[in-house]
């Protein structure tokens, strides 16, 4: 079996050429082109020479195949199987879990003393983004412990006074970070519990141990968390939500 490429307008010297072709077999796997124009292709068989259908039958044939063999990606130098991507992403130190509960221990000194402010400014700017998942949850109670802390009158001006200062923005972004993973943390509980009684201007830190405690303690957690939010979004705008959602560096 052999494609015939005929251009040419000459009806009787193509009907010369198909059975001289069609009649040697030693020249049926080649393909014949004359160099004329007439856009006919002719599928030439030892037994049946002129069987035009069968030229519709390989037709299909062919649209089944693959003609895409190349790679592109491999070619195109903006693709990222040339690069590493991950040299994209900043790296950070790691820190350890002796670190992140060295850090606690201070910010726990700056709330003794009185100091909310520095403590919270303490524990947002020293987020370990390039540390394991354990140590980001201790710091996360940590975190916590903060927000719990603080009356809920003084959320507002702290918030203004921190977004007024230099980083101020990039801080309280921090912060709805913490703020959506302590909503949807398992820790968030447990943690808020170890918390001795302090009063944060209606939002209970202990449950108590009357039935049902946990439940009243998990509800406080999420009332402080809510209004944190609202405080936040007050004072830094919705973009912060955007923001917080778009940046790869996850607390």
């Amino acid at each position: 079996m052999v494609y015939l490429e005929v251009r040419s307008n000459q009806s009787s010297r193509l009907l010369q050429l198909i059975q001289k072709k069609s009649n040697n077999p030693a020249t049926l796997s080649s393909t014949t082109t004359i160099n004329k124009t007439y856009p006919l292709f002719f599928l030439i068989h030892r037994n049946k020479p002129y069987n035009m259908s069968i030229i519709q039958q390989v037709s299909n044939a062919t649209l089944n195949d693959n003609w895409r063999t190349i790679n592109i990606d491999a070619l195109d130098p903006d693709s990222s199987t040339n690069f590493d991507v991950s040299t994209l992403v900043a790296q950070f130190p790691p820190v350890s879990d002796s670190d992140i509960r060295t850090l606690a221990q201070q910010i726990r000194q700056l709330l003794r003393g009185g100091d909310p402010e520095g403590a919270l400014r303490g524990a947002l700017e020293n987020a370990p983004y390039g540390s394991s998942e354990q140590v980001k949850e201790l710091h996360l109670a940590t975190v916590m412990e903060v927000l719990q802390s603080i009356k809920a009158s003084e959320m507002t001006p702290l918030l203004k006074k921190i977004m007024a200062s230099e980083g101020g923005g990039d801080i309280l972004d921090c912060l709805m970070k913490y703020l959506y993973k302590g909503m949807e943390s398992k820790t968030t509980n447990a943690s808020a519990s170890k918390l001795t009684p302090q009063s944060t201007g209606g939002f209970s830190q202990i449950g108590g141990g009357r039935p049902g405690a946990q439940n009243e303690s998990s509800g406080s957690s999420m009332s402080v968390l809510l209004s944190w939010h609202e405080k936040v979004v007050e004072v830094a705008g919705l973009g912060c939500v955007g923001r917080c959602m778009t940046d790869w560096r996850k607390v």
